[in-house]
């Protein structure tokens, strides 16, 4: 690729990732979205079902590597369960609202811990919604 080009790409890159969620997808871009999620089943079925939707499914199967996958690629949302190896949910939520580089991508809690106490711990936290297990494939990709 000639430097011209690199470099029209690059700040293509920049100027696009710029811009909101909702912009995108008003402008009808796809969205790039990471499932941390240790089981690799549902990290899968979620993973199908957005693809069938037009979006990019990113997988971490740890909290830590989902903060690496997060700061690194910046994707425009988080599904993110709240048991976890290597670092819980709720660890990995602090951790990305005090990061100035994620602290405003939208975080889905997608776990088993439904109990009342449990979401609004979520919520406290600045998880932006929060869906339990078992789920509606299809209720999660509208969301």
């Amino acid at each position: 690729m000639s430097p011209a080009l690199q470099d029209f790409v690059e700040r293509l890159k920049n100027t696009w990732s710029n811009v909101s969620f909702s912009q995108r997808m008003f402008i009808g871009g796809l969205a790039t979205i990471l499932i941390a999620e240790d089981d690799h089943a549902i990290s899968d079925l979620v993973a199908y079902n957005l693809e069938r939707a037009g979006h990019t499914p990113l997988a971490a199967y740890d909290g830590l590597t989902a903060l690496e996958v997060a700061r690194r690629d910046k994707p425009e949302l988080i599904l993110l369960d709240q048991m976890m190896p290597g670092m819980d949910g709720h660890g990995v939520l602090r951790e990305l609202r005090r990061d100035s580089r994620t602290q405003n991508i939208p975080v889905i809690f997608l776990t088993a811990k439904a109990q009342a106490e449990d979401r609004i711990q979520g919520l406290e936290l600045g998880a932006d919604d929060y869906v339990t297990k078992p789920f509606s494939p299809k209720e999660l990709v509208l969301r």
